[in-house]
């Protein structure tokens, strides 16, 4: 924001910068779902989640994906009392389909359907 009475930007662009990469954040957060004993649903939003490039939209539904295996796996190997919930749904939070339509393209369907598979 711009401060009119001294004439400068009124915020500190240090405080501004992402303080580690979106990789590290994506796999802390993975960690993070992987270790919850009652998570069964991701809404993955940000706005509006058809928004992010493909390449992105990708990287985040297969680390999903990998993190929900993980999550199964480890459930074998826990007593039956002391088992972790696990995901049951993923939900994309998006409203671009009718506003943008042209952004449901061939690709992003294919990245779609490969994670429903």
């Amino acid at each position: 924001m711009y401060d009119f009475q001294s004439e400068r930007l009124n915020f500190n662009f240090e405080e501004l910068k992402p303080k580690e990469s979106w990789d590290k954040r994506l796999r802390k957060l993975m960690e993070y779902f992987e270790n919850d004993t009652q998570l069964g649903d991701i809404l993955i939003t940000g706005g509006d989640a058809l928004m992010s490039q493909n390449k992105t939209l990708r990287n985040i539904l297969e680390a999903v994906y990998k993190m929900a295996v993980r999550k199964r796996n480890a459930n074998l190997h826990r007593a039956e009392g002391e088992k972790y919930a696990e995901l049951q749904r993923v939900r994309l939070g998006s409203r671009l389909p009718v506003y943008l339509p042209m952004r449901i393209n061939d690709e992003l369907l294919d990245i779609l359907r490969e994670f429903k598979e």
